[in-house]
């Protein structure tokens, strides 16, 4: 019976072993793991009149241990999901795709070679004022020679507004915590915003939070990423309250209560403000109230 178990015992830490292995090898593969392609920056938010020519570059960088050869192509595209995950337009005649200059040839670079690619965007007299949108992108071809390698394409968004009269409307649709009532920290607080105007916008603001219960407040700001919302589109932006908060804040009683959160956005009145209230309790509090309630019916029980 001894020997079985101590079998047993050493299947158990064999097996333990084996798959301590196999998370650390996993740990250390996506640590180290890196893009074939580097481009810088990952955006450019460029400001033009028409009938004009902007002239620029693109950092590019080879990542990887052999020559790659570099097409560039320049895409359009405009808002997708409500996250603002963009949608490419396959169409080659799409404005502002054909605006755009960029190099015919392939480039070849190096192992870990980077270089300045030049691009330029001229636009036509009659362009009308608003926003523009496409992406540079640029893939890898590995080198005739080379023994491995695959595809691999990576791109620069590009924001272009044409100066002029242009019309900006956009109103907050909701604004909420989730969920209502939350298990301590971190918070979440979202809100989407409709941009019905012809040019993108940058929401930023702040959302104050006021206890109360306690009359404690604090304040948040909104949009640290400079997330924007284009034209014709619906997008939900989402903040964190406390969001690298240690797990012993959620006991601290004074978080717990009702709270209220307004959002008040720049460029908005306060009248096009919007607020939302939420719960905020903690694990070790329903602890108490359940031992405390078990007490009371032990009590009754032996009473």
């Amino acid at each position: 019976m001894i020997n079985l178990k101590q079998k047993k015992y050493s299947q158990f830490v064999s097996l333990l072993r084996s798959a301590i292995w196999m998370v650390a090898m996993m740990v250390v593969m996506i640590a180290t793991k890196v893009d074939a392609l580097g481009v810088k920056p990952f955006l450019n938010d460029i400001v033009m009149e028409a009938g004009s020519v902007h002239e620029f570059t693109i950092e590019v960088s080879n990542q990887e241990s052999f020559i790659e050869l570099i097409t560039f192509r320049a895409q359009a595209f405009e808002a997708g999901n409500i996250e603002g995950v963009p949608e490419f337009i396959n169409n080659e005649n799409a404005l502002p795709v054909r605006w755009f200059k960029v190099p015919s040839n392939e480039i070849v670079l190096e192992p870990g070679e980077t270089k300045l690619i030049p691009i330029s965007i001229t636009t036509p007299p009659d362009a009308q004022p608003g926003g523009y949108y496409a992406a540079v992108f640029a893939k890898t071809r590995p080198a005739e020679n080379a023994t491995i390698g695959n595809s691999n394409e990576v791109g620069v968004l590009h924001f272009i507004t044409i100066e002029g009269e242009m019309r900006t409307t956009r109103e907050i649709s909701e604004f909420n915590a989730q969920p209502k009532t939350i298990v301590g920290f971190p918070v979440e607080l979202s809100f989407s915003m409709n941009n019905t105007g012809s040019i993108h916008t940058t929401p930023q603001g702040i959302i104050s939070i006021t206890n109360l219960f306690t009359k404690t407040k604090h304040v948040v700001t909104v949009n640290d990423d400079l997330n924007k919302v284009l034209p014709r589109s619906h997008r939900t932006i989402t903040q964190y309250w406390k969001e690298n908060s240690k797990w012993y804040e959620t006991l601290n009683p004074f978080a717990i209560g009702l709270y209220e959160a307004e959002l008040q956005l720049n460029g908005f009145s306060e009248s096009e403000g919007a607020s939302s209230r939420f719960i905020i309790y903690t694990p070790l509090l329903w602890v108490m109230l359940l031992l405390g309630a078990g007490w009371v019916i032990i009590r009754k029980i032996r009473l």
